[in-house]
């Protein structure tokens, strides 16, 4: 079985180092837009970056994300890693405005993402909605058959003494 030794010096064997320090992976990448590299290591399949930060910075948690603080997807320096949870690194995408759907300018029935017709969730800054498509669904019949259904069981909830 290879050690640890061995798979640091295959990282830095294809990584090209840029004038940023970041550390450029050489081999496989996954596709655009997500353009991580990976490997097998250890009999299992490992992005790069996160191998990198088991090897040099210790245990990896997996309930938390590996980060990038230069924000290049198949960076693979380990000072480059910094360990936090999804939440952390979804704010710090948002921070940065560097999050996966920035890019996209409509809702997915085609309404566009204005102020006027965005919405904006205070725990989620990442997190967008449609203005249009929400007042579309509250006036739609199904959604105000399910509201009625929700509100005849609370009332015979409070009938029978429940609440």
């Amino acid at each position: 079985m290879r050690n640890a030794e061995y798979y640091r010096d295959l990282i830095k064997a294809n990584v090209v180092i840029d004038d940023n320090g970041c550390w450029l992976w050489q081999g496989k990448r996954h596709a655009e837009p997500s353009s991580y590299g990976y490997l097998s290591a250890f009999s299992k399949h490992w992005r790069v970056h996160r191998l990198a930060y088991k090897l040099w910075n210790g245990e990896l948690d997996p309930a938390k994300d590996v980060c990038h603080t230069c924000d290049v997807k198949h960076c693979c320096n380990p000072a480059h890693l910094w360990l936090g949870t999804p939440k952390e690194n979804m704010r710090d995408a948002a921070k940065k405005k560097i999050w996966s759907r920035q890019h996209q300018t409509h809702c997915k029935r085609g309404h566009e993402f204005t102020p006027e017709n965005t919405s904006r969730f205070p725990s989620n800054p990442n997190r967008r909605r449609c203005n249009q498509c929400q007042l579309e669904r509250v006036k739609s019949p199904k959604y105000r058959a399910k509201a009625l259904e929700r509100q005849r069981a609370r009332r015979a909830r409070i009938l029978q003494g429940q609440l």
